[in-house]
């Protein structure tokens, strides 16, 4: 009966030491995976900062920093003049505002070791949270659902346009994720960011 026991525990042992020599080689892939991505960044040897090298640290693609729900009444019309009414149109849509990365600019003076970033205009998109959720008034009238869901995407992008607070929440936003994305390499090579 002792054999028994003493054959369980070793396999138990054996299992167990797998378990830790699998842990410990995804650890260590990790490890490299990280490493060659952040080795750029820490190299000892002299790094000459350059526009091109801080649009390849913010490089993501679309960013999306603020956003809000809205909830409006559009006007459908029978014509482009928009002088005969068609219907009202009460929707909920969800706007975000943001930027392509790529886009910003930068201006590196080494002299007085200064970064100068420029955003570019915050885009706005806009979608219909709900589509089964529209209501028309009056409730049937002559209009597609393609041509419903472009009325009151246009006018939520209008009523985001209108609002400060979300362009400056947005651009607060995005100075902030930049920031946080440029600082280890700026602060390593003694470098103020500075906005335009």
């Amino acid at each position: 009966m002792p054999k028994d026991k003493r054959r369980g525990g070793a396999g138990r042992l054996l299992h167990l030491n797998v378990g830790n020599v699998l842990c410990g080689i995804a650890v260590v892939i990790l490890f490299i995976a990280i490493g060659t991505k952040l080795a750029p960044v820490f190299r000892t040897s002299p790094r000459i900062i350059t526009a091109s090298t801080l649009t390849d640290v913010v490089d993501i693609a679309e960013l999306s920093t603020a956003e809000f729900t809205y909830t409006g009444i559009a006007e459908a019309y029978k014509d482009a003049e928009h002088k005969n009414l068609l219907c009202h149109i009460r929707y909920t849509a969800v706007v975000k505002a943001g930027i392509t990365m790529s886009d910003i600019v930068f201006e590196v003076d080494h002299d007085s070791k200064t970064v100068t970033a420029t955003l570019p205009k915050i885009k706005l998109t806009a979608y219909i949270a709900d589509e089964s959720k529209l209501s028309l008034m009056p409730s049937n009238p002559d209009i597609n659902l393609h041509d419903l869901i472009a009325v009151c995407e246009q006018d939520a992008q209008e009523e985001a346009l209108a609002s400060s607070e979300l362009l400056s929440s947005a651009e607060e936003n995005i100075k902030s994720i930049v920031n946080g994305l440029l600082y280890p390499v700026l602060v390593s090579h003694q470098y103020a960011l500075i906005w335009k």
